[in-house]
C-alpha cells in the first residue's frame, strides 16, 4: 500500500537569514559568521558580501564550512557560464556562484568530486541523509494500525539535481511484520530559506527564525 501526505517541520538553520531594511526588502542567506572562529573550517575563511557572506576556501573545496569538494551542482552551470550569468548576476543575488561554482570560478576543483553533490540550500538537512532502522516490540498505530510487532527502515538518498528548479533528496519508507503486512511510501524532502512562500497560510510570521523543511510523499492509490 501507498500513501501520500505532506509534513512540514522546521529545523534549526544553518544559514542566518536576515531581512534587510530597503524598499525591496530584500533577504540575504548568510553562510558563515565573521566573528566567529573556524566558521569556514581551519583553512577558510569567511568574507562579506552584500549578498551574503561566504566561505573563500583553500584549494579543491567549497561551500559551507569548506566541506565539499569544489564542483558544479546544476547540470546547467555550463550553459548557465557561456550566457555570463556568473558575472551579470552577482551582485544581485550568490545562487549562481553557490550552486556553479567550478564553472564560476568561485573555487579550484583539484580532481576531487562527489558522483552525487550536495545542494548548498540542503546542507541542513545533510545529516538526514542515510538508512535509519526501527523495531517495535508490539503492534502500533504508526505508519498504519498493524496487529504485530513491525520493522520500518527509512531511506534517505541524494539524486541528481535537475536542469533548474529546486533541489531535492530522495525518501523511501518500508514498514513490514514478519507475517507479511507491508507498508511503503515514497517522495522526496527539499528546504526553503525562512521567508519564502511555503504553501502554508502563516499568520504574524516574524522576520526571523527557522527554516522550513517539507516532506512530499507520492502515491500510486
Amino acid at each position: 500500500m501507498y500513501q501520500i501526505f505532506l509534513i512540514a517541520f522546521t529545523v534549526k538553520h544553518f544559514y542566518q537569514i536576515l531581512a534587510q531594511p530597503s524598499e525591496l526588502a530584500r533577504e540575504v542567506i548568510h553562510f558563515c559568521d565573521p566573528s566567529i572562529p573556524n566558521a569556514c573550517g581551519l583553512e577558510g575563511k569567511c568574507m562579506r558580501h552584500l549578498t551574503g557572506n561566504r566561505c573563500r576556501c583553500p584549494s579543491g573545496r567549497m561551500g559551507i564550512m569548506c566541506r565539499r569538494p569544489c564542483q558544479d551542482i546544476y547540470k546547467s552551470c555550463g550553459s548557465w557560464k557561456e550566457q555570463n550569468r556568473c558575472q551579470w548576476a552577482k551582485f544581485i543575488l550568490p545562487f549562481f556562484e553557490d550552486n556553479c561554482a567550478e564553472s564560476c570560478g568561485s573555487c579550484q576543483n583539484n580532481g576531487r568530486s562527489l558522483k552525487i553533490p550536495l545542494p548548498p540550500i540542503l546542507e541542513p538537512i545533510s545529516w538526514l541523509i542515510g538508512r535509519w532502522e526501527t523495531e517495535t516490540s508490539v503492534g502500533d498505530r504508526f505508519p498504519v494500525p498493524f496487529e504485530h510487532p513491525y520493522k520500518e527502515v527509512l531511506d534517505i538518498s541524494l539524486t541528481d539535481v535537475p536542469m533548474f528548479d529546486r533541489p531535492p533528496v530522495n525518501v523511501s519508507i518500508r514498514a513490514y511484520t514478519n507475517e507479511g503486512s507491508e507498508y511503503n511510501e515514497i517522495g522526496f524532502i527539499t528546504g526553503k530559506p525562512f521567508r519564502e512562500f511555503t504553501g502554508f497560510q502563516e499568520n504574524n510570521k516574524p522576520l526571523t527564525g527557522n527554516d522550513q523543511v517539507a516532506i512530499e510523499m507520492v502515491s500510486n492509490t
